[in-house]
């Protein structure tokens, strides 16, 4: 049990994330990304991710909505991502089949549109001419 949860005082939650919030994660994780999550980010040190996410969590937290620690703001923008990708997938799931009539799924926010930027397409789709049933030629 929590320190909180054995002293009897409900534990607080934390405010979610304002769309601006939201915005200034989302404009930085994209603007960093090849260094923090990209092919560069092997060759990028650590110390330098650390001040990058340290940078992202300033910007944030002088919007004077709520503290964010570096962990808030990681595990938001994994959140993010995750969210974006299932709804690209099933924008693709939706084109790809018969029926008619208008998408049942919103169009992309400016902010998920930004996000998608960032997936590779076979993160989303899958390797569509991959057939594993036959063996290999080579």
């Amino acid at each position: 049990q929590t320190a909180a949860a054995m002293e009897g005082t409900p534990r607080k939650r934390k405010l979610k994330f304002s769309e601006r919030e939201l915005e200034v994660l989302t404009e930085e994780c994209c603007q960093h990304y090849d260094d923090l999550f990209g092919r560069a980010a092997l060759n990028v040190p650590e110390a330098t991710k650390k001040q990058l996410w340290q940078d992202i969590q300033d910007k944030i937290n002088s919007l004077g909505v709520s503290h964010r620690t570096i962990d808030d703001i990681k595990k938001r923008w994994y959140d993010l991502r995750s969210r974006t990708k299932e709804r690209v997938a099933e924008r693709l799931r939706e084109m790809r089949g018969t029926g008619a009539g208008p998408s049942s799924v919103p169009p992309p926010t400016p902010l998920e549109e930004m996000v998608e930027e960032t997936l590779e397409q076979e993160a989303v789709s899958g390797f569509g001419d991959l057939d594993t049933s036959e063996p290999s030629t080579s």
